[in-house]
Protein backbone atom coordinates (compact mmCIF):
# COMPACT_ATOMS: atom_id res chain seq x y z
CA UNK A 1 0.00 0.00 0.00
CA UNK A 2 1.31 3.36 -0.92
CA UNK A 3 -0.34 6.48 0.87
CA UNK A 4 0.68 9.87 -0.96
CA UNK A 5 -0.94 13.56 -1.30
CA UNK A 6 -2.33 14.54 -4.85
CA UNK A 7 -1.31 17.38 -5.02
CA UNK A 8 -2.35 20.26 -7.60
CA UNK A 9 0.04 18.75 -10.37
CA UNK A 10 -1.26 16.03 -12.41
CA UNK A 11 -0.22 12.93 -11.69
CA UNK A 12 -0.47 8.80 -13.12
CA UNK A 13 -4.15 8.08 -13.26
CA UNK A 14 -5.29 5.16 -14.90
CA UNK A 15 -8.35 6.31 -16.60
CA UNK A 16 -10.24 5.20 -19.76
CA UNK A 17 -7.35 6.03 -22.15
CA UNK A 18 -4.68 5.23 -20.10
CA UNK A 19 -5.73 1.33 -19.02
CA UNK A 20 -5.03 -0.63 -22.57
CA UNK A 21 -1.57 1.00 -21.69
CA UNK A 22 -1.12 0.27 -18.71
CA UNK A 23 -1.95 -3.39 -19.11
CA UNK A 24 1.18 -3.51 -21.01
CA UNK A 25 3.55 -1.63 -18.86
CA UNK A 26 3.97 1.35 -17.08
CA UNK A 27 7.83 3.13 -18.50
CA UNK A 28 9.67 3.74 -15.61
CA UNK A 29 10.26 7.40 -16.23
CA UNK A 30 6.55 8.31 -16.77
CA UNK A 31 6.37 7.06 -12.79
CA UNK A 32 6.25 10.12 -10.49
CA UNK A 33 9.21 10.00 -7.94
CA UNK A 34 7.24 8.88 -4.84
CA UNK A 35 5.81 5.99 -6.80
CA UNK A 36 9.22 5.48 -7.67
CA UNK A 37 10.79 5.01 -4.22
CA UNK A 38 7.40 3.44 -3.32
CA UNK A 39 8.00 0.59 -5.45
CA UNK A 40 12.20 0.41 -4.55
CA UNK A 41 11.18 0.12 -0.69
CA UNK A 42 8.66 -2.35 -1.71
CA UNK A 43 11.06 -4.35 -4.24
CA UNK A 44 13.82 -4.19 -1.08
CA UNK A 45 11.17 -5.58 1.39
CA UNK A 46 10.78 -8.97 -0.65
CA UNK A 47 6.68 -8.02 -1.95
CA UNK A 48 5.61 -8.59 -5.32
CA UNK A 49 2.76 -5.79 -5.10
CA UNK A 50 2.19 -2.24 -4.81
CA UNK A 51 -1.52 -0.82 -4.18
CA UNK A 52 -2.03 2.77 -5.13
CA UNK A 53 -5.36 4.55 -5.37
CA UNK A 54 -4.53 6.51 -8.65
CA UNK A 55 -2.98 3.26 -10.17
CA UNK A 56 -5.36 0.91 -9.02
CA UNK A 57 -9.02 2.99 -9.35
CA UNK A 58 -10.28 3.87 -13.05
CA UNK A 59 -10.45 7.61 -12.34
CA UNK A 60 -12.81 8.41 -14.70
CA UNK A 61 -15.16 5.37 -14.48
CA UNK A 62 -17.66 5.89 -11.95
CA UNK A 63 -19.10 2.16 -11.45
CA UNK A 64 -15.48 0.92 -10.72
CA UNK A 65 -14.85 4.10 -8.35
CA UNK A 66 -18.11 3.25 -6.43
CA UNK A 67 -16.68 -0.51 -6.29
CA UNK A 68 -13.26 0.08 -5.26
CA UNK A 69 -13.94 2.95 -2.57
CA UNK A 70 -16.38 0.23 -0.78
CA UNK A 71 -13.54 -2.16 -0.74
CA UNK A 72 -11.46 -0.58 1.18
CA UNK A 73 -11.63 -2.00 4.64
CA UNK A 74 -10.89 -4.96 3.17
CA UNK A 75 -7.88 -3.34 0.84
CA UNK A 76 -5.98 -1.32 4.10
CA UNK A 77 -7.08 -4.24 6.75
CA UNK A 78 -5.31 -6.97 4.11
CA UNK A 79 -2.54 -5.00 3.33
CA UNK A 80 1.22 -5.96 4.48
CA UNK A 81 2.40 -2.57 5.32
CA UNK A 82 1.04 0.87 4.57
CA UNK A 83 4.01 3.49 3.29
CA UNK A 84 2.86 7.07 4.28
CA UNK A 85 4.58 9.98 2.10
CA UNK A 86 4.27 11.72 5.48
CA UNK A 87 5.45 15.28 4.22
CA UNK A 88 5.40 15.51 0.19
CA UNK A 89 3.71 18.05 -1.21
CA UNK A 90 2.71 15.58 -4.25
CA UNK A 91 3.31 12.20 -5.87
CA UNK A 92 6.72 14.60 -7.34
CA UNK A 93 8.47 14.63 -4.50
CA UNK A 94 10.79 12.10 -2.59
CA UNK A 95 9.45 9.61 -0.63
CA UNK A 96 12.41 10.32 2.22
CA UNK A 97 14.32 13.71 1.88
CA UNK A 98 17.21 13.31 4.17
CA UNK A 99 17.39 15.89 6.14
CA UNK A 100 20.66 17.53 8.77
CA UNK A 101 18.73 17.52 11.58
CA UNK A 102 18.85 13.86 12.54
CA UNK A 103 22.63 13.86 12.68
CA UNK A 104 22.95 17.57 13.89
CA UNK A 105 24.35 17.24 17.75
CA UNK A 106 25.74 19.90 19.23
CA UNK A 107 28.02 19.74 22.27
CA UNK A 108 26.40 21.39 25.09
CA UNK A 109 27.56 23.52 27.96
CA UNK A 110 27.43 20.64 30.47
CA UNK A 111 30.15 19.50 32.85
CA UNK A 112 29.24 15.93 33.66
CA UNK A 113 32.05 14.03 35.85
CA UNK A 114 31.66 10.57 36.90
CA UNK A 115 34.41 9.01 38.44
CA UNK A 116 36.74 12.22 38.33
CA UNK A 117 36.39 11.39 34.22
CA UNK A 118 34.84 14.28 32.57
CA UNK A 119 32.09 13.29 29.86
CA UNK A 120 31.01 15.31 27.21
CA UNK A 121 27.14 15.45 27.06
CA UNK A 122 25.65 15.79 23.33
CA UNK A 123 22.07 17.31 22.44
CA UNK A 124 20.15 17.70 19.60
CA UNK A 125 16.17 19.01 18.61
CA UNK A 126 13.75 17.36 19.11
CA UNK A 127 11.89 16.45 16.07
CA UNK A 128 7.97 17.21 16.14
CA UNK A 129 5.70 14.74 14.55
CA UNK A 130 2.20 14.30 13.73
CA UNK A 131 1.64 17.70 11.84
CA UNK A 132 2.60 15.99 8.51
CA UNK A 133 0.42 17.37 5.12
CA UNK A 134 -1.13 14.05 4.60
CA UNK A 135 -2.55 13.09 8.24
CA UNK A 136 -5.15 16.43 6.90
CA UNK A 137 -6.29 14.64 4.38
CA UNK A 138 -9.89 12.95 5.02
CA UNK A 139 -8.92 9.78 3.00
CA UNK A 140 -5.91 9.25 5.00
CA UNK A 141 -8.37 8.68 8.26
CA UNK A 142 -9.23 5.60 7.72
CA UNK A 143 -6.61 4.10 5.96
CA UNK A 144 -4.26 5.12 9.04
CA UNK A 145 -6.65 3.16 11.14
CA UNK A 146 -7.47 0.03 8.85
CA UNK A 147 -3.78 -0.80 8.19
CA UNK A 148 -2.16 -3.18 10.49
CA UNK A 149 1.20 -1.45 9.79
CA UNK A 150 2.50 2.07 8.69
CA UNK A 151 5.68 3.52 7.88
CA UNK A 152 5.86 7.38 7.97
CA UNK A 153 8.74 8.79 5.56
CA UNK A 154 9.55 12.32 6.52
CA UNK A 155 12.31 15.03 5.86
CA UNK A 156 14.43 13.77 9.00
CA UNK A 157 13.60 10.15 9.70
CA UNK A 158 11.31 6.83 9.41
CA UNK A 159 8.01 6.37 12.04
CA UNK A 160 6.34 2.78 12.72
CA UNK A 161 2.90 2.73 14.05
CA UNK A 162 0.89 -0.64 14.13
CA UNK A 163 -1.85 -1.82 16.31
CA UNK A 164 0.87 -2.71 19.22
CA UNK A 165 2.88 -0.06 19.51
CA UNK A 166 4.82 3.50 17.71
CA UNK A 167 7.99 4.31 17.50
CA UNK A 168 10.31 6.50 16.08
CA UNK A 169 14.04 7.13 15.09
CA UNK A 170 14.61 10.21 17.36
CA UNK A 171 12.67 7.90 20.14
CA UNK A 172 10.80 10.98 20.73
CA UNK A 173 6.85 10.97 20.57
CA UNK A 174 6.85 14.76 20.70
CA UNK A 175 3.26 16.24 18.88
CA UNK A 176 2.56 12.64 17.88
CA UNK A 177 -0.94 11.82 18.82
CA UNK A 178 -1.89 8.32 18.76
CA UNK A 179 -4.56 6.67 16.45
CA UNK A 180 -7.59 5.84 17.48
CA UNK A 181 -8.79 2.28 18.15
CA UNK A 182 -11.47 0.25 15.76
CA UNK A 183 -12.62 -3.65 16.44
CA UNK A 184 -9.50 -5.19 14.62
CA UNK A 185 -11.26 -8.92 15.30
CA UNK A 186 -14.21 -7.63 12.54
CA UNK A 187 -11.84 -6.18 10.09
CA UNK A 188 -11.66 -8.53 6.84
CA UNK A 189 -9.96 -11.73 7.63
CA UNK A 190 -6.50 -11.42 6.11
CA UNK A 191 -3.31 -13.41 6.00
CA UNK A 192 -1.84 -11.12 8.10
CA UNK A 193 -4.43 -11.58 11.01
CA UNK A 194 -2.41 -14.80 12.68
CA UNK A 195 1.01 -13.33 12.38
CA UNK A 196 -0.58 -10.01 14.38
CA UNK A 197 -2.63 -11.89 17.09
CA UNK A 198 0.63 -13.98 17.58
CA UNK A 199 2.52 -10.58 17.65
CA UNK A 200 0.10 -8.77 20.18
CA UNK A 201 0.04 -12.19 22.75
CA UNK A 202 4.02 -11.55 22.59
CA UNK A 203 4.49 -8.01 22.58
CA UNK A 204 1.64 -7.34 24.52
CA UNK A 205 3.62 -7.53 28.26
CA UNK A 206 6.93 -5.91 26.95
CA UNK A 207 5.67 -2.91 25.21
CA UNK A 208 6.94 0.34 27.13
CA UNK A 209 4.51 2.85 28.52
CA UNK A 210 6.42 5.50 26.60
CA UNK A 211 5.59 3.62 23.47
CA UNK A 212 2.62 1.73 23.52
CA UNK A 213 -0.68 3.60 22.15
CA UNK A 214 -2.80 1.42 24.74
CA UNK A 215 -0.72 4.17 27.46
CA UNK A 216 -1.77 7.19 25.68
CA UNK A 217 -5.05 5.79 24.52
CA UNK A 218 -7.87 8.76 23.97
CA UNK A 219 -10.36 6.74 25.35
CA UNK A 220 -8.24 5.54 28.99
CA UNK A 221 -9.96 8.31 31.04
CA UNK A 222 -13.29 8.85 29.63
CA UNK A 223 -14.49 5.28 27.95
CA UNK A 224 -14.51 1.95 27.69
CA UNK A 225 -11.96 1.42 24.43
CA UNK A 226 -14.34 -1.82 24.22
CA UNK A 227 -17.61 -0.10 23.47
CA UNK A 228 -17.68 0.18 19.47
CA UNK A 229 -20.15 3.17 19.62
CA UNK A 230 -18.12 5.13 22.11
CA UNK A 231 -14.95 4.61 19.46
CA UNK A 232 -17.15 5.34 16.22
CA UNK A 233 -18.11 8.91 18.37
CA UNK A 234 -14.62 9.23 18.78
CA UNK A 235 -13.45 8.49 15.16
CA UNK A 236 -16.14 11.38 13.83
CA UNK A 237 -15.01 13.95 16.18
CA UNK A 238 -10.99 12.99 14.68
CA UNK A 239 -12.23 13.02 10.88
CA UNK A 240 -15.04 16.04 10.97
CA UNK A 241 -12.04 18.92 10.55
CA UNK A 242 -10.08 17.22 7.83
CA UNK A 243 -9.50 18.32 4.47
CA UNK A 244 -11.42 16.57 1.22
CA UNK A 245 -10.70 17.61 -2.30
CA UNK A 246 -14.30 16.76 -3.43
CA UNK A 247 -16.83 17.24 -0.30
CA UNK A 248 -19.23 15.17 -1.87
CA UNK A 249 -16.75 12.53 -0.17
CA UNK A 250 -17.34 13.18 3.31
CA UNK A 251 -18.91 9.69 3.84
CA UNK A 252 -17.43 7.48 1.46
CA UNK A 253 -14.06 8.65 2.78
CA UNK A 254 -15.12 6.98 5.75
CA UNK A 255 -17.17 3.93 4.69
CA UNK A 256 -14.58 1.40 4.95
CA UNK A 257 -14.17 1.84 8.92
CA UNK A 258 -17.98 1.75 9.06
CA UNK A 259 -18.20 -1.96 7.62
CA UNK A 260 -15.97 -2.37 10.30
CA UNK A 261 -18.02 -1.11 12.81
CA UNK A 262 -21.06 -2.18 10.69
CA UNK A 263 -19.89 -5.82 11.34
CA UNK A 264 -18.90 -5.37 15.51
CA UNK A 265 -21.85 -3.64 16.43
CA UNK A 266 -24.47 -5.63 13.97
CA UNK A 267 -26.18 -2.66 13.35
CA UNK A 268 -27.55 -0.41 10.46
CA UNK A 269 -25.34 2.46 9.24
CA UNK A 270 -27.73 5.82 8.81
CA UNK A 271 -25.91 8.81 7.16
CA UNK A 272 -22.76 8.49 9.30
CA UNK A 273 -24.87 7.33 12.40
CA UNK A 274 -25.79 3.72 13.69
CA UNK A 275 -29.59 2.81 13.92
CA UNK A 276 -29.42 1.77 17.39
CA UNK A 277 -28.28 4.84 18.69
CA UNK A 278 -29.49 7.35 16.23
CA UNK A 279 -31.78 9.21 18.66
CA UNK A 280 -29.02 10.04 21.18
CA UNK A 281 -26.29 10.84 18.23
CA UNK A 282 -28.99 13.10 16.76
CA UNK A 283 -27.83 15.75 19.16
CA UNK A 284 -24.42 16.04 17.61
CA UNK A 285 -22.85 19.33 17.70
CA UNK A 286 -19.43 21.58 16.17
CA UNK A 287 -17.73 22.81 19.27
CA UNK A 288 -17.82 26.67 18.82
CA UNK A 289 -20.88 28.53 18.62
CA UNK A 290 -22.35 29.04 14.87
CA UNK A 291 -19.95 26.45 13.54
CA UNK A 292 -21.93 24.21 12.00
CA UNK A 293 -22.04 25.37 8.10
CA UNK A 294 -24.15 23.37 5.36
CA UNK A 295 -22.16 21.86 2.99
CA UNK A 296 -22.58 24.08 -0.65
CA UNK A 297 -23.89 20.47 -2.18
CA UNK A 298 -26.37 18.26 -0.41
CA UNK A 299 -24.97 15.18 0.94
CA UNK A 300 -26.57 14.74 3.96
CA UNK A 301 -30.01 14.96 5.64
CA UNK A 302 -29.59 17.89 8.26
CA UNK A 303 -29.61 15.49 11.23
CA UNK A 304 -26.53 14.14 10.22
CA UNK A 305 -23.37 15.53 11.16
CA UNK A 306 -21.97 15.00 7.43
CA UNK A 307 -24.24 17.75 6.44
CA UNK A 308 -22.33 20.39 7.69
CA UNK A 309 -18.61 21.13 7.24
CA UNK A 310 -16.25 23.59 9.81
CA UNK A 311 -12.74 24.01 11.09
CA UNK A 312 -14.76 23.19 14.31
CA UNK A 313 -14.60 19.23 15.39
CA UNK A 314 -17.85 17.57 15.75
CA UNK A 315 -19.06 16.60 19.72
CA UNK A 316 -22.05 15.06 21.42
CA UNK A 317 -23.93 15.62 24.04
CA UNK A 318 -24.42 12.71 26.66
CA UNK A 319 -27.96 11.30 26.87
CA UNK A 320 -29.25 9.27 30.02
CA UNK A 321 -33.11 9.33 29.46
CA UNK A 322 -34.21 9.27 25.68
CA UNK A 323 -37.13 11.58 25.02
CA UNK A 324 -37.65 10.47 21.55
CA UNK A 325 -38.19 7.11 19.64
CA UNK A 326 -37.18 6.41 16.25
CA UNK A 327 -40.18 4.92 14.12
CA UNK A 328 -38.35 4.58 10.84
CA UNK A 329 -34.56 4.97 9.10
CA UNK A 330 -34.33 5.24 4.95
CA UNK A 331 -31.38 5.74 3.39
CA UNK A 332 -31.10 5.15 -0.63
CA UNK A 333 -27.18 5.27 -1.23
CA UNK A 334 -25.60 6.90 -4.39
CA UNK A 335 -24.45 3.31 -5.73
CA UNK A 336 -23.26 -0.06 -4.83
CA UNK A 337 -21.59 0.59 -1.22
CA UNK A 338 -24.34 1.41 1.57
CA UNK A 339 -21.90 3.24 3.33
CA UNK A 340 -20.75 5.53 0.69
CA UNK A 341 -22.33 8.79 -0.66
CA UNK A 342 -25.98 9.00 -0.31
CA UNK A 343 -28.90 10.58 -2.68
CA UNK A 344 -31.58 10.69 0.11
CA UNK A 345 -32.13 10.15 3.55
CA UNK A 346 -35.13 10.83 5.83
CA UNK A 347 -36.07 9.62 9.31
CA UNK A 348 -39.17 9.23 11.41
CA UNK A 349 -39.31 10.41 14.76
CA UNK A 350 -41.98 9.85 17.48
CA UNK A 351 -41.56 12.98 20.43
CA UNK A 352 -43.01 16.14 21.99
CA UNK A 353 -43.09 19.59 20.49
CA UNK A 354 -43.25 23.27 21.62
CA UNK A 355 -43.60 25.80 18.83
CA UNK A 356 -41.46 28.87 19.12
CA UNK A 357 -40.14 31.81 17.56
CA UNK A 358 -36.46 32.68 16.86
CA UNK A 359 -35.10 35.59 16.35
CA UNK A 360 -31.77 37.45 16.32
CA UNK A 361 -30.14 38.62 19.32
CA UNK A 362 -26.90 40.96 19.01
CA UNK A 363 -26.93 41.40 22.53
CA UNK A 364 -26.63 37.60 23.01
CA UNK A 365 -23.69 35.64 23.07
CA UNK A 366 -25.20 32.77 21.35
CA UNK A 367 -26.48 35.43 18.58
CA UNK A 368 -30.26 34.41 19.01
CA UNK A 369 -33.14 34.58 21.29
CA UNK A 370 -36.13 32.10 21.36
CA UNK A 371 -39.53 32.97 22.73
CA UNK A 372 -42.21 30.56 23.04
CA UNK A 373 -45.54 30.02 25.18
CA UNK A 374 -46.48 27.43 27.62
CA UNK A 375 -49.76 26.28 27.35
CA UNK A 376 -51.79 29.64 28.52
CA UNK A 377 -48.91 31.48 29.89
CA UNK A 378 -47.31 34.35 28.74
CA UNK A 379 -44.63 34.13 26.01
CA UNK A 380 -41.07 33.60 27.60
CA UNK A 381 -37.71 34.06 26.60
CA UNK A 382 -34.61 31.94 26.28
CA UNK A 383 -31.16 33.54 25.89
CA UNK A 384 -27.95 33.85 27.72
CA UNK A 385 -28.47 36.77 29.65
CA UNK A 386 -31.89 35.35 31.10
CA UNK A 387 -30.83 31.76 31.30
CA UNK A 388 -26.99 31.17 31.78
CA UNK A 389 -27.32 27.60 31.17
CA UNK A 390 -28.60 27.74 27.86
CA UNK A 391 -27.14 26.89 24.35
CA UNK A 392 -28.10 27.64 21.00
CA UNK A 393 -26.16 26.13 17.85
CA UNK A 394 -28.03 27.06 14.76
CA UNK A 395 -26.54 25.07 11.46
CA UNK A 396 -25.73 28.61 9.72
CA UNK A 397 -29.48 29.33 9.31
CA UNK A 398 -29.77 32.59 8.08
CA UNK A 399 -32.53 34.16 11.06
CA UNK A 400 -33.23 38.09 10.17
CA UNK A 401 -36.26 38.30 11.14
CA UNK A 402 -38.71 36.31 13.02
CA UNK A 403 -39.00 32.76 12.49
CA UNK A 404 -40.97 29.90 13.42
CA UNK A 405 -39.22 26.61 14.73
CA UNK A 406 -40.46 23.32 16.76
CA UNK A 407 -38.52 22.79 19.94
CA UNK A 408 -38.25 18.68 20.26
CA UNK A 409 -36.67 17.38 23.20
CA UNK A 410 -34.10 14.58 22.29
CA UNK A 411 -33.36 13.26 25.83
CA UNK A 412 -32.29 13.96 29.35
CA UNK A 413 -29.13 14.12 31.62
CA UNK A 414 -29.19 13.92 35.26
CA UNK A 415 -25.98 15.44 36.90
CA UNK A 416 -24.62 16.03 40.51
CA UNK A 417 -23.90 19.56 40.76
CA UNK A 418 -21.88 21.38 43.42
CA UNK A 419 -21.65 25.08 44.76
CA UNK A 420 -18.99 27.37 45.20
CA UNK A 421 -18.84 30.71 47.23
CA UNK A 422 -16.49 33.97 46.06
CA UNK A 423 -16.55 37.07 47.16
CA UNK A 424 -16.05 39.93 44.84
CA UNK A 425 -15.41 43.46 47.60
CA UNK A 426 -14.84 46.16 44.93
CA UNK A 427 -18.47 44.89 44.19
CA UNK A 428 -19.68 44.12 47.67
CA UNK A 429 -21.33 40.77 46.22
CA UNK A 430 -21.06 36.89 47.41
CA UNK A 431 -21.04 34.70 44.43
CA UNK A 432 -22.36 31.56 44.23
CA UNK A 433 -21.00 29.36 40.82
CA UNK A 434 -23.31 26.11 40.61
CA UNK A 435 -23.66 23.27 38.30
CA UNK A 436 -27.26 22.12 36.87
CA UNK A 437 -28.47 18.76 38.19
CA UNK A 438 -30.60 18.32 35.13
CA UNK A 439 -30.06 18.76 31.04
CA UNK A 440 -32.24 19.07 28.97
CA UNK A 441 -30.97 18.69 25.19
CA UNK A 442 -33.07 19.44 22.40
CA UNK A 443 -33.70 19.62 18.22
CA UNK A 444 -34.31 22.87 16.26
CA UNK A 445 -36.32 21.89 13.47
CA UNK A 446 -38.30 23.99 10.63
CA UNK A 447 -40.19 23.46 8.06
CA UNK A 448 -37.80 24.17 4.81
CA UNK A 449 -40.36 25.90 2.13
CA UNK A 450 -37.62 25.45 -0.92
CA UNK A 451 -37.94 21.67 -0.16
CA UNK A 452 -41.22 20.79 0.03
CA UNK A 453 -42.31 22.02 3.54
CA UNK A 454 -39.94 19.31 5.08
CA UNK A 455 -38.97 19.32 8.59
CA UNK A 456 -34.91 19.96 8.70
CA UNK A 457 -32.74 20.23 11.64
CA UNK A 458 -31.47 24.01 12.07
CA UNK A 459 -29.69 23.90 15.33
CA UNK A 460 -29.64 22.54 18.53
CA UNK A 461 -30.93 24.13 22.12
CA UNK A 462 -28.83 22.92 25.24
CA UNK A 463 -30.84 23.78 28.89
CA UNK A 464 -29.73 23.14 32.06
CA UNK A 465 -31.88 23.62 35.42
CA UNK A 466 -30.56 25.18 37.76
CA UNK A 467 -30.02 23.70 41.32
CA UNK A 468 -31.98 26.19 43.28
CA UNK A 469 -35.70 24.92 43.61
CA UNK A 470 -37.20 28.46 44.24
CA UNK A 471 -36.03 32.08 43.73
CA UNK A 472 -36.68 33.16 47.02
CA UNK A 473 -33.08 30.93 47.64
CA UNK A 474 -31.02 34.28 46.53
CA UNK A 475 -30.97 37.29 47.61
CA UNK A 476 -29.52 41.13 46.57
CA UNK A 477 -26.73 40.78 47.78
CA UNK A 478 -26.14 37.18 47.48
CA UNK A 479 -26.90 36.24 43.87
CA UNK A 480 -26.80 33.24 41.47
CA UNK A 481 -24.23 34.37 39.30
CA UNK A 482 -22.31 32.55 36.96
CA UNK A 483 -19.81 34.16 34.50
CA UNK A 484 -22.61 35.62 32.01
CA UNK A 485 -24.27 38.02 35.12
CA UNK A 486 -20.47 39.17 36.21
CA UNK A 487 -20.15 40.49 32.35
CA UNK A 488 -24.03 42.69 32.55
CA UNK A 489 -22.41 43.93 36.11
CA UNK A 490 -19.12 45.21 34.67
CA UNK A 491 -20.00 45.57 31.18
CA UNK A 492 -22.86 46.96 30.73
CA UNK A 493 -23.25 48.25 34.15
CA UNK A 494 -26.60 46.07 35.56
CA UNK A 495 -27.30 46.80 38.85
CA UNK A 496 -28.08 44.04 41.38
CA UNK A 497 -31.48 44.34 41.65
CA UNK A 498 -31.62 44.31 37.35
CA UNK A 499 -29.28 40.98 37.68
CA UNK A 500 -31.95 39.25 40.44
CA UNK A 501 -34.34 39.80 38.36
CA UNK A 502 -32.59 38.39 35.00
CA UNK A 503 -31.73 35.59 37.57
CA UNK A 504 -35.97 35.30 38.77
CA UNK A 505 -36.61 35.70 34.71
CA UNK A 506 -34.29 32.73 33.94
CA UNK A 507 -35.68 30.40 36.73
CA UNK A 508 -39.50 30.98 35.25
CA UNK A 509 -38.01 29.95 31.75
CA UNK A 510 -36.27 26.90 32.36
CA UNK A 511 -39.08 25.93 34.69
CA UNK A 512 -41.45 26.48 31.97
CA UNK A 513 -40.41 25.03 29.42
CA UNK A 514 -39.36 21.50 31.41
CA UNK A 515 -42.74 21.58 32.52
CA UNK A 516 -43.90 22.62 28.49
CA UNK A 517 -42.99 19.31 27.66
CA UNK A 518 -44.49 17.28 30.31
CA UNK A 519 -47.91 18.65 29.02
CA UNK A 520 -47.35 17.91 25.16
CA UNK A 521 -48.51 14.92 23.19
CA UNK A 522 -46.43 12.61 21.12
CA UNK A 523 -46.27 13.23 17.60
CA UNK A 524 -44.69 12.15 14.66
CA UNK A 525 -42.02 13.98 12.90
CA UNK A 526 -40.36 12.80 9.61
CA UNK A 527 -36.92 14.84 9.31
CA UNK A 528 -35.22 14.89 5.86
Amino acid sequence: MEDHRWGSTLMLQTNAVTMKKFEQDIPWLTIPQTFQDAITFTRGLGLDYLWIDCVCIIQDDAVDWQKQSGAMAEIYSNSYVTLAAAVAEDSNSRLLSHGDRRCNFEKMPVELTVNGVEIPVFGRQALEHGSFPLLKRGWVHQERLLSPRIIYFTSEELLWECVEKRDCECEGHHGWDPRAKIPRESAADGPNDEASDEASDETSDETSDETSIGSSDPFSDMMDPKDPHEMWRVIVTDYSTLDLTFPKDCLPALSGIAQVFGKTMDDDYVAGLWKKFLISDLLWFRSLEEAEMIAEHWRAPSWSWASTQSVDEVQFHEVERPLAELVEAVVEPAGRDPYGELTSAYIRIKAKGVRANIQRDPTSPTGYTVTFRAGDDAPLRLNHHVCPLFSLRTTKIKVEALQQVIIVPIGRKITSYGVAMHSIPEHGLKITYTYPDEALSCLLISKDKTAGERWQRIGLLHLGKFPFRNKEDCTATEVYMPRVYLKLKRQYGFSDKEIQSRYEEGFEAQEAIFRAFDDEPMQEYTLW
